[in-house]
Parts: structure tokens; C-alpha cells; sequence
């Protein structure tokens, strides 16, 4: 079928791939290259996109772009580091201005790129550059209070360029107005693709990749895996797929027995559940580390699988494996040319990555986000409560119990120009993202009267200005940190007991108060953080987001936050404190390992 075309070059940002699916709402078939493409397998697009990406782009590694592509007199549109390459390309000057999260957006022109707009936006930053001066023969299109050139254009030459990320949901109503204006009016594309088309080409592509082989598929029973395993079943036949759970001792409460439940229920009755917890607690004993725990849980799921493989007597030159792995988690994992890795995801490991290459690993949803895959899982007549559910990490609470070495001082240091709220920096990391880039860096803790809108003023300012800084939480319940510790802790029951107990106390209320189809996430994380009696603290992180790339914390009221907390507080007296996780993603990610 021929149809009109969309390229994006792919400089390694984050949200390359986000471009591409935002292109494809509009009903355009978006496809992705990599910035050293021959431009002659480009000629033929309506348009072109150039993506963000982790790099400066005046330093001699950064990745460039032929002049040729300039020639082909096709309208491109630059975003983040796209925006630079225009101004450093044609004369124009770049400098360092970080903006992270939200931000106020002043547009200056409404005729082109604008059309349709508002004068004052809200847009989604996640740069540490910008373009200080634009290059002779373009015009500024908008600015924000601390970046003069956030948007500009030479209309002659149909080239526009954005610092801002038009493609993050957080971007709202302006960022799609943005694609479509220059899709359809400054491309002149026309509408030839959908998600229905989409299926139909993947469902042959499946048949061919497996050929007349099985599949076998891990299935944690979060939304990806158990779209997969229903996808499989639908093209295959039960027959020919055979699924397996892996209790890994990491489940939410009785998660494992519910995700048996509801599958049977829906007559999948080729799913196994494997018991493992004790193989899993065993390698991760002593171990602290974020990436390294990301890894051996990864390692563990396919040493289990091949036991699990000789347990059901099955021939594994006759059974591909088979994961529900989305774009989100390649992307994280560096899985671009040119992208950072921002945390490995268990399913992205150097082992996977080994099977992969020798044709061994398929993967029918890795070029597709949370909300397509819901999608998916809605043209397959899924049910509603098994699409819906609040996403889960494979790795599960292994990732939500944070570790520590050795015992010590919690607070390294205080931030005294936010009076009459108290600033301090706690001595511990956790992984975020800042320009595309990893950051892995330690969050601020907010004690003081609660106010949502003041506190996520003062997240915004404090991520942008203080480069050792990428999260904010809410001291919730006032408790004093000048005398507490970081005790040392390693995963053992008794710490994933407490987090499960609290996480099924923060879910109970929440859906108690009618508010788990509004947050889209809401995961529990444990600390070490306290004193000799209450050694834990709590913390809790409700999002906003769509497809995992981008995300806001969700408003929760005080009375909310005071009775999640003191219900936490009165039933587990090894709680010290409970924190309210503010950080928007960027700077932070959502899961804080």
C-alpha cells in the first residue's frame, strides 16, 4: 500500500520512538532512522523530524547529520536537540540554560508552527543546552522566562525548530496541535495509517518469525505480558503457546494467585506457575546496587525458564521464548544508537540481548507504548480490569526496597533559601534522567506546610539549580531528620513483608477514595531511612502519565496523603517517616531504581 511518509532521525533522545507513535495517532505512517541514513532512502518522505538526544551538540562525538538532508528541500521540524542542530548548523549560538518538567511557554508567532495555539502554553523541558541566539534567516517563535529562543523558524525554507518535547502527553492539546500543523499543513501529508492496519502487519509478521516453531512466554500478568500472551494465543493457538509465571517473592499481595485467577478465568489455561522466591532472594542477598540487581533478576528469569523448559520436557530448538517487552523499556535500557542507558530493564540484559541477535527471543509489543498496547489488548476483547491495571515492574518490589551498604548520616547537607520551608539533601541515590541522559543523584526532602501547587514550584526550581539533585519528596508527617541514619539493609523477607503490607495499604485506600483509574501508577517504595527503633521510612510516588515517558506526581489532597500516612505510621511501628514523591518525569524517572 502506498502511503505518505514521516521520517524521524533518531540522535539518541528518549523520546524518538514518542514521535514516531504521536505521527501515527494522526493516522501517518512514521518511520525511524538513525542520523548517519542515506539520504537517498529518505527522499521520498512528506517531512522530516529531527529528535532530541543525550549529547551537546557543538562537541566532536556528538552525532551530526549530512548537509545533504538540508537539500532536499523537505520540511523539517527539530525538537530538543533537533532545535540545536539547526542553530548550530547555520551560524547561530548555544549555551547552557537546564530546564527540566514543566514550564511557561510565550508564543510570539501564530501563523505557521503556532496555528491554533494559545499565547501562554504549559510545555514538557528536558534539556541542560539550548540555542542562546538563532541563526540569520530564522525568526524566534516563542520564548520562556529563562529561554529567549525556546521555538523558531526560517518559513522559506520550511525548516521549525522547538526546545520544548511537543511529543510528551505532558506537552497536552499543544504539542498535538503542533504535529498536526506540520504534518498536514506544512507536509500537505495525508492520513493512511491506523492501529487495526497496524495488527494485521504485525500478526503476519509473527507468523513468519515463528515459523513452525512454539512460543513460550513469561508472563508476569502486568498489562504488556498478558497482552502478549493473548496476542500469541489468538494468532497461534493455545496449542502452540505455553506460559509461564514466575513467582519471584516480589509480587504485590497476593498478586501471583490473582494473575493464576483471572487468566483461567479467561480460559488460558496454558499458563504454569513456577515457585522461585527462594532462588531469587538467594542471588540478590547482599547485593545493593540498582543496575546490578536489574541484571541478576534478568539472569534469573532465564536460568529459570530453561528449568522450567526441562521440567515440561519441551525442546527448546522447537520453543522460542517469547517476552512482553514495550518500547519504554528498550529505550531506558540504551537500546538505540545513540541513546544513554538510563536503567537496564531485567528483559534487556546482555544475555537477552545475546538471544536476540541469534533470532531466539521474539517480541511482538518492543516498538510499542503502555497506551497502545491497552489498545491492543482492547481490539483483542481483553477485559477492562485486566487492560486497566496500574503498570507493574518485572523486577516488582525488589526495585521499590531501596538498599544500603554501610550505616550512616542521612542528611548531607541543607538548602536555606526556600524559608519558611525546610530544604535538606538526603545521602542517597536514585536513578533519574536530565537532557536525555542518566542521573543518578539524590532527592531533597520538603518539610513545611502542604501546598501542592507552592511544592511543585519549588521541585521545578530545585531539580533545575541543583545539579546534585533529581528528586523532591513531602516530609508528609513533619518528622525531624536531624539525628536519623541510613541503616545498612539488604533485601530479606522481613523488609519485602513491610513494603508489601504498606503497598496493600496505599491501594486500599486509593481505592477506597475512587481514585485508581485517575492515577496511572502508584508505586510504594521502602527506605532504610530512620532511627534505632523505626529503621524505614515510606515513600509515595502516584502518577500522571499515558506511556511511561513522561509524567507528572498526582495531585493527591492532605487529608488523602494525612491517612494513607498515619494508617502506615499506626500499623507498622518500623516506619519513621512517609514521604510524598513530587518529581516529574524528567528529571525523575518513575520507578526510583
Amino acid at each position: 500500500m502506498k502511503r505518505d511518509i514521516i521520517t524521524i532521525v533518531d540522535f539518541g533522545g528518549q523520546y524518538a520512538h514518542l514521535i514516531a507513535n504521536r505521527v501515527r495517532r494522526l493516522g501517518v505512517y512514521a518511520e525511524i532512522v538513525q542520523n548517519d541514513v542515506n539520504v537517498n532512502t529518505i527522499k521520498h518522505s512528506k517531512g522530516i523530524i529531527f529528535s532530541g538526544g543525550p549529547q551537546s551538540v557543538d562537541t566532536d562525538l556528538s552525532p551530526k547529520i549530512s548537509d545533504k538532508v538540508f537539500k532536499l528541500h523537505i520540511p523539517i521540524l527539530g525538537i530538543c536537540y533537533g532545535h540545536q542542530v539547526f542553530a548550530f548548523k547555520f551560524g547561530g549560538k548555544i549555551g547552557r540554560i537546564p530546564e527540566y518538567g514543566k514550564c511557561l511557554l510565550r508564543v510570539n508567532d501564530k501563523s505557521t508552527l503556532f496555528k491554533g495555539v494559545n499565547s501562554q502554553e504549559t510545555v514538557w523541558q528536558n534539556h541542560g543546552d539550548a540555542v542562546l541566539e538563532a541563526p540569520k534567516g530564522f525568526s524566534v517563535l516563542a520564548s520562556t522566562a529563562d529561554n529567549e529562543v525556546s521555538a523558531m523558524s526560517n518559513v522559506e525554507k520550511k525548516w521549525y525548530s522547538v526546545q520544548f518535547h511537543p511529543e510528551v502527553t505532558h506537552s497536552g492539546q499543544l504539542g498535538k496541535q503542533i504535529f498536526q500543523n506540520f504534518i498536514f499543513d506544512i507536509c500537505k501529508a495525508q492520513k493512511s495509517w491506523s492501529m487495526k492496519n497496524y495488527l494485521e502487519d504485525l500478526k503476519a509478521s509473527i507468523k513468519s518469525e515463528v515459523g513452525k516453531r512454539n512460543v513460550f512466554l513469561l508472563v508476569s500478568g502486568g498489562v504488556d505480558s498478558t497482552v502478549c500472551f493473548a496476542l500469541l494465543n489468538s494468532i497461534l493457538g493455545p496449542e502452540r503457546v505455553r506460559g509461564l509465571h514466575i513467582d519471584t517473592g516480589f509480587m504485590r499481595k497476593n498478586e501471583s494467585k490473582m494473575v493464576d485467577k483471572m487468566l483461567k478465568d479467561r480460559g488460558f489455561n496454558n499458563l504454569e506457575i513456577f515457585n522461585a522466591e527462594q532462588e531469587f532472594m538467594k542471588r540478590l542477598k547482599d547485593v545493593y546496587d540498582p543496575e546490578e540487581k536489574r541484571k541478576i533478576i534478568g539472569k534469573a528469569y532465564l536460568d529459570i525458564k530453561d528449568e522450567a523448559l526441562k521440567k515440561y520436557n519441551l525442546d527448546e530448538k522447537n520453543w522460542l521464548l517469547a517476552q512482553g517487552t514495550i518500547y519504554p523499556d528498550t529505550i531506558e535500557s540504551g537500546g538505540t544508537k545513540n541513546a544513554d542507558t538510563i536503567k537496564t530493564h531485567h528483559n534487556r540484559i546482555d544475555q537477552i540481548q545475546e538471544l536476540i541477535k541469534q533470532g531466539l527471543i521474539i517480541e511482538p509489543l518492543k516498538e510499542l507504548y503502555k497506551d497502545e498496547v491497552r489498545e491492543v489488548g482492547r481490539i483483542l476483547k481483553l477485559p477492562v480490569k485486566l487492560i486497566d491495571r496500574h503498570p507493574f515492574p518485572g523486577p516488582g518490589l525488589a526495585i521499590r526496597a531501596l538498599c544500603n551498604q554501610i550505616k550512616r548520616v542521612a542528611i548531607s547537607r541543607s538548602i536555606d533559601s526556600y524559608k519558611p520551608y525546610k530544604v535538606e539533601i538526603v545521602d542517597i541515590k536514585s536513578v533519574g534522567i536530565k537532557g536525555d541522559a542518566r542521573s543518578y543523584a539524590n532527592p531533597a526532602i520538603i518539610s513545611g506546610k502542604y501546598n501542592f501547587e507552592k511544592l511543585q514550584s519549588m521541585m521545578t526550581e530545585i531539580t533545575n539549580q541543583q545539579t546534585g539533585v533529581n528528586r523532591v519528596v513531602y516530609n508528609v508527617l513533619g518528622c525531624e531528620f536531624a539525628n536519623v541514619k541510613l541503616h545498612q539493609q539488604f533485601l530479606n523477607e522481613q523488609y519485602l513483608r513491610i513494603l508489601r503490607e504498606v503497598d496493600d495499604i496505599t491501594t486500599e485506600i486509593i481505592r477506597k477514595e475512587k481514585l485508581l483509574k485517575k492515577i496511572w501508577q502508584c508505586p510504594t517504595v521502602i527506605l532504610p531511612l530512620g532511627n534505632d527503633k523505626s529503621k524505614f521510612s515510606i515513600i509515595l510516588r502516584p502518577v500522571d502519565s499515558i506511556d511511561a515517558m513522561s509524567a507528572k506526581a498526582y495531585e493527591l489532597s492532605e487529608s488523602i496523603l494525612m491517612s494513607i500516612s498515619k494508617r502506615i505510621k499506626q500499623e507498622h511501628k518500623e516506619i519513621y517517616a512517609v514521604f510524598y514523591d513530587l518529581t516529574s518525569k524528567p528529571p525523575g524517572t518513575i520507578e526510583w531504581e
